[in-house]
Order: structure tokens, then sequence, then C-alpha cells
């Protein structure tokens, strides 16, 4: 599963197929696939045990989501810091080729958001939440 996730982002976010990323995806790919698991595991089993107790799961998938945003935000993969990237490649030299990835993509999702409701944009993380 999360050798599949760090396949597919390359798709939605090619400036991480640059180097200097690839232990950041592996990191993301392996705490959204466990997270995913995790999710699965409770969804099956409910929040709660017999006896009314939320299971230890639920801590594990709090701290997993968690990890997850993080990850997100240093691969660039939400909007405050996909315009993060955007200046900092600006600003470093040989950046260009991943600005232009990052500048292409952002024309991607604007054209997207343009074709009005009901258009949907493919999940960075693999639709995992």
């Amino acid at each position: 599963m999360a050798e599949q996730l760090a396949h597919d982002v390359l798709s939605v976010a090619p400036w991480l197929t640059r180097p200097a990323f690839r232990q950041a995806v592996a990191a993301w790919s392996v705490v959204e696939a466990k997270a995913a698991l995790v999710d699965a595991w409770l969804d099956a089993n409910g929040l709660l045990d017999d006896d009314g107790v939320p299971h230890p799961a639920n801590a594990l998938a709090d701290r997993l989501h968690a990890r997850a945003i993080t990850l997100r935000g240093q691969l660039g993969l939400d909007p405050v810091s996909f315009a993060k990237l955007l200046a900092i490649f600006a600003g470093v030299p040989g950046g260009e080729d991943a600005l232009e990835a990052l500048k292409a993509e952002g024309r991607r999702l604007i054209e997207a958001r343009s074709v009005g409701p009901g258009s949907t944009l493919p999940a960075a993380n693999g639709g995992t939440p």
C-alpha cells in the first residue's frame, strides 16, 4: 500500500520526483498506509470495546493522522506548504525544474477549479483522509 501511495503521489505532485524528497515521500507513504490500516481496523471493530472503553487503536490513529498532516506539509501537499515550496524553489539556484513543476501543478489546480461544481481533483494522498 505504501509503495502504491508513493508511486501515485508523483503523478499529482511532480516536484516530489526530485531526489531530495525521496526519503520524505517514503516516510509519508508508510504513515498514510498505516493510518489507513488502523482506520480500517477501527471501522471493522468499532471505536469502543465491549465495556465502552475506547480501543488503544484510536490513539494510534490520531498519532498517525497527525504525523501524516505534518509530512504532507513538508511535501507541499496542502495549499499553504505548496505556496511555501513555490517561494523556496523560486530563490534556489537549480530550483527552476521544481519551480516549473509546481507552477504547472498550480495551473492544473486552478483550471480544475474553474470547471465548476462537481469537478474533482485526484487526492494527493491516494484518497486517504
